[in-house]
């Protein structure tokens, strides 16, 4: 990948490439009424998600409470922007703070909610929240900054995700994220931003953009070049 966007994505669903490319189809993935009012929880994702996808209770119950206020302090606040972003970090990190990417021995490998890679982006954070994560990449997995760097990496480093999601753009969002150029896992995304979705609000989303107006080839990391782009007008609507 190119240098200033590299990225460890995608690491879980390396590890579970035997589980089918599409979403878990949960016809009741919507909850009642009642339910939606006070929120999600780890239960609520397995409904999203699909249990398989979803890491261990104690460990993403340990999490909610930091990932649910950076959540609110980067205005990822509304159905389409919290489906989009937790889609993208199940995919991510299966909801765990402390996922690790696996197999990595790099020192800046994946780590964390949104597996920050790279000692650039390692600097960058650490610049941001004055925390020297380059001399502790380690720090990037802790309940104490993992929520807040992925909520950096969604609204700071990358400032269009949100108007990607809002637009129901998962193209868009997945470029921001960046992985080498795969159609399953790209698919497999947007059918978690669509299980999310239709938790949060109860029916499926309008238009969503899954893919680029021209397929890359596969492993091609070039796709999102330019990701600080306005909102892609992409018209590959599914």
């Amino acid at each position: 990948m190119a240098r200033h966007l590299t990225r460890a994505s995608g690491a879980f669903a390396a590890l579970l490439t035997t589980v089918a490319v599409a979403a878990p189809a949960h016809a009741d993935t919507a909850p009642d009424p009642a339910e939606r009012l006070v929120g999600w929880n780890y239960d609520s994702l397995v409904r999203m998600f699909g249990q398989s996808w979803v890491g261990p209770r104690a460990v993403v119950e340990e999490g909610l409470p930091s990932l649910k206020r950076e959540m609110q302090r980067g205005s990822i606040t509304n159905a389409s922007r919290k489906a989009a972003f937790l889609a993208t970090l199940v995919s991510e990190s299966a909801m765990r703070y402390d996922a690790d990417q696996y197999g990595a021995t790099d020192k800046y490998h994946g780590r964390g909610y949104i597996q920050l890679s790279g000692d650039f982006n390692y600097e960058a954070a650490g610049n941001y929240f004055d925390v020297n994560l380059l001399r502790n990449p380690e720090r990037a997995r802790s309940l104490r900054w993992s929520a807040p760097i992925a909520r950096w990496y969604w609204t700071v480093a990358r400032t269009t995700t949100n108007a990607y999601a809002d637009a129901h753009d998962m193209n868009g969002v997945n470029r921001n994220i960046g992985f080498a150029w795969n159609y399953d896992e790209a698919t497999r995304r947007c059918n978690r931003f669509k299980s999310a979705y239709r938790y949060f609000t109860g029916h499926n989303p309008a238009n969503t953009i899954c893919y680029p107006s021209r397929l890359p080839k596969p492993g091609s990391t070039d796709w999102y070049v330019n990701p600080q782009s306005k909102v892609t007008s992409a018209t590959n609507s599914r």
